[in-house]
């Protein structure tokens, strides 16, 4: 099968994995002519029999109040749509779609994608990237999902297997066909192309699109992803049993000092000592030996620890579950819903993978173990991809030093992913999704980009502290001996 489109994946300490589908895109042939349906004529329309359109509406107020909770301002006239699908008989995947005014349409579709366990569309992020009403902004038709349930509804998933179903795979499917299908209706025509940004689960919802429905999307941004399930929720409870011990506890206070001696073990890899890391890697092991007087003596005027809680920093830094055998029943649910399999080229696709240094929710060293080893059950770079060459010519994997889960941190960790400061400037250089249209469109892969740090985390904070590149594994930066070292531009991507 040709391989059709990209996939971006983007995390944050290594917090950025942008991967591209390298195959030879086919010819787009010019969308047919015909009068485009008024919002009002999408109510009522059914698509593939279990999808159907429950309201309609032009919004031109600027302002959307969504619930009691949710209002999203500053938006442009658009038509919003919203649907139901229920492709199991216990389905009931509420979604919507919004479609810029023709004028305003880029003639692309962008799917953002739903964290955690979803259960509410991604309407906005206060401000922040990437949520509907940025992506509506900027001219996109978007769409997004509550995969199927509601927040507010803790068991859903007990005893409800369909749901379950639903919210790890099929309802962003469901949403993405029935979205192609009304922006075809609203504009009469198909979008130019077809991309999905996302983090965390969404990040995991992307895996999984570019593996079980490769003509879903052409290009993919993948941060964070949330893949492993299994072992991620099974590795929350053990950190839980083992912070749990007596004694065992780091308080908050302390906390600091532990930060300083990672910071400090790695700080001059880049060519600086500046107390910023610039350069990330899959490889953990960092000598704690030096931190356990500090933590004993009270440095910080709240007295003495023990032994347990120096166990306990080394657990934070060093967080491994070990891995259960192949025939257990962890592992068997992985391979069901979980996110890595071995045809990842045969699924098609160009992905972008970035990925955060500075989170403890995700295993930084996951993605990278999948594309260095060479066997074909390890995962994306088998030797039937011929290598990490042939790999990179649809899969890119970016890691970025200092950015917390998705987004924030104390590194430069904007660049145009969901929830993180807008970039200053909407160029390839600053802004992933450029970026990924830029190799779909263009045949222009990203080789590096460029991270922001503003000198704060708020969302209207637009002063930039210090700018850093984002290099493909497996280079990484490193400051040329001259020049301004809060400028990007004075460090080269090296190997």
């Amino acid at each position: 099968m040709m391989l059709k489109y990209a996939s971006f994946l983007v995390s944050a300490a290594i917090f950025a994995c942008v991967v591209a589908i390298a195959a030879q895109q086919p010819e787009r042939k010019p969308p047919a002519a015909g009068p485009s349906a008024e919002c009002s004529a999408l109510k009522g329309r059914t698509f593939d029999h279990t999808t159907s359109i429950v309201d309609s509406a032009l919004v031109t107020s600027g302002t959307l109040r969504v619930s009691d909770a949710v209002t999203v301002a500053n938006l442009p006239a658009f038509c919003r749509v919203q649907g139901v699908s229920k492709p199991s008989a216990d389905s009931d995947i509420r979604f919507e779609v919004w479609l810029p005014q023709p004028a305003g349409w880029n003639r692309k579709f962008l799917s953002t994608g739903e964290g955690g366990f979803a259960g509410q569309l991604n309407y906005q992020r206060n401000g922040l990237d990437s949520a509907m009403d940025e992506l509506l902004r900027r001219g996109y038709a978007t769409a997004s999902t509550d995969t199927g349930h509601v927040s507010t509804d803790q068991w859903w998933g007990i005893g409800h297997p369909e749901k379950v179903t639903d919210y790890l795979y099929r309802a962003k499917h469901v949403t993405t066909v029935a979205a192609k299908a009304i922006i075809a209706a609203y504009y009469g025509q198909a979008p130019s192309h077809s991309y999905f940004s996302s983090c965390s689960n969404g990040g995991r919802q992307g895996l999984i699109e570019a593996q079980r429905y490769p003509d879903d999307f052409d290009g993919l941004i993948i941060g964070a992803p949330w893949n492993l399930q299994s072992h991620s929720n099974a590795g929350f409870i053990w950190d839980a049993q083992a912070l749990a011990a007596p004694g065992a506890a780091v308080p908050a206070e302390k906390l600091p000092a532990i930060t300083v001696a990672v910071i400090a073990a790695c700080d001059k890899d880049d060519g600086l000592e500046d107390l910023r890391r610039s350069q990330e890697s899959a490889d953990w092991r960092i000598d704690l030996s030096g931190l356990r007087e500090r933590l004993r003596s009270g440095l910080d005027g709240h007295g003495p620890t023990d032994n347990g809680r120096l166990r306990s920093a080394r657990l934070l830094l060093q967080s491994r579950v070990p891995e259960p055998g192949m025939g257990s029943p962890v592992v068997q649910l992985r391979q069901r819903h979980g996110a890595y399999r071995p045809d990842d080229r045969a699924a098609g696709g160009r992905h972008v993978h970035r990925l955060r240094g500075g989170d403890s929710t995700r295993r930084q060293d996951h993605p990278v173990s999948r594309l260095e080893r060479s066997d074909a059950a390890a995962g994306i770079q088998s030797k039937a991809n011929g290598g990490l060459e042939q790999t990179q010519s649809f899969y890119r994997l970016f890691m970025v030093p200092g950015m917390n889960h998705c987004s924030g941190g104390i590194g430069a960790s904007n660049f145009g992913g969901v929830g993180q400061q807008i970039p200053p400037v909407r160029d390839a250089a600053h802004d992933l999704q450029t970026a990924l249209e830029k190799w779909v469109e263009g045949g222009t892969a990203p080789t590096q980009f460029i991270g922001t740090k503003f000198t704060d985390n708020q969302a209207t904070t637009r002063t930039v502290q210090y700018t850093r590149p984002v290099c493909l594994y497996p280079t990484v930066p490193r400051y040329k001996g001259t020049g301004d070292p809060n400028d990007a531009a004075n460090f080269a991507c090296v190997r």
